[in-house]
Order: C-alpha cells, then sequence, then structure tokens
C-alpha cells in the first residue's frame, strides 16, 4: 500500500468539535450567557444624560441676540439711562375697523389712541416698532363683536388686551397706558 502525503498529518485542516467548545466555555465564563442587565440599563441612561445635557446647554441657555440694530441701540440706552423723563406720549392715526359680524349687520370701530411710555428712549423703541403694533391691534379687534364693547368694564378688558399685545411688540420696554381718545360703534 502505498502512503499518502495526508496520512502523516495529525492535525486536521478544520477545528474539530472539541475546540469550539473550549473556545466557547471561555467566553462564557468572560460574558455568562445572558448579556448584562446594567449594560442595557445603563447605556440608555447615559444617553439620556448626554442628550438632556446638550439640550438644556444648546437649546434653553443660548443668549438672546438682537436682530435690528435699533433695538439693540434702544435697549442699551434703556440700560443706561440715568434721567428719566415722566410720561411721554405716541399719538397713534384713527383705526376704522370692520368688527366680528354679531347679526346681519355690519359694524365698525373708530378708535383713536395715544401710547403712554415713562421715558423718551422707550418712545423712541416703540416708534421703531409701531406698525407692528398698529398690525397687532388690527388683528386683535377684528375678532371683537359690537356686543363685547358694551359699558365701562369691556372697556377696560379692552385696555388691558391691547397693553398686553403692546408689552410683547416692544418686549425691553414696558408701555405704562393706553388712553381712549376717541372710541365709536357703528
Amino acid at each position: 500500500m502505498t502512503k499518502n502525503f495526508f496520512d502523516d498529518q495529525e492535525e486536521p485542516l478544520t477545528p474539530t468539535p472539541v475546540s469550539n467548545q473550549r473556545n466557547q466555555s471561555v467566553l462564557t465564563k468572560l460574558y455568562g450567557n445572558k448579556p448584562k442587565k446594567g449594560l442595557l440599563i445603563i447605556i440608555p441612561l447615559i444617553i439620556v444624560i448626554l442628550s438632556a445635557t446638550y439640550f438644556f446647554y444648546k437649546v434653553i441657555k443660548t443668549p438672546k441676540i438682537y436682530n435690528n440694530t435699533n433695538e439693540l441701540a434702544a435697549a442699551k440706552t434703556l440700560e443706561n439711562i440715568n434721567e428719566i423723563n415722566a410720561n411721554t406720549y405716541i399719538d397713534l392715526e384713527p383705526m376704522v375697523i370692520n368688527l366680528a359680524p354679531s347679526s346681519a349687520k355690519q359694524n365698525y370701530l373708530k378708535l383713536t389712541m395715544t401710547l403712554q411710555f415713562s421715558s423718551d428712549v422707550e418712545t423712541k423703541v416703540a416708534q421703531v416698532k409701531l406698525p407692528n403694533i398698529i398690525d397687532s391691534f388690527q388683528t386683535f379687534l377684528r375678532e371683537v363683536r359690537a356686543s363685547d364693547l358694551n359699558g365701562s368694564g369691556s372697556m377696560l378688558q379692552l385696555k388691558e388686551e391691547l397693553v398686553k399685545r403692546v408689552n410683547k411688540v416692544v418686549y425691553p420696554v414696558v408701555i405704562e397706558n393706553i388712553l381712549f381718545k376717541e372710541m365709536l360703534v357703528n
């Protein structure tokens, strides 16, 4: 019988199942049969903490940036003002507003107002934002019905709403009061 070259080889070319079992037993000793429950809890917790920290420092804590140079100059001047002039006013042009229909008859409101501020600087800031103030008045007053304007209590509520809207528009400045010169419902 002739001797084959491969017959002299003692070690097989493919690993035997015994060596696979040996490798698996080493991995089982190191990591166990099941994944660690601690890792399944800790890794998502770390991700949540890191994302919450990023959100807090990048989104919430960002400084307010003024887009308009006039607003920035007015805000700086407002902070550094030493002398305050009492009660400065801005007269608004008369507005004629088509009120929301409460019946078949269409009602109109003619309104003339004056805005009262505590200093000249605040008045200048408000004059820069005057188109936005008028726009907020117009959009609000279009939804008012003629029946909403009966009595002095309704006029006070209207005045409070208009003051809120002005304060939103001219944020660094706070308006003192709105004075009605003329209010006519037709």
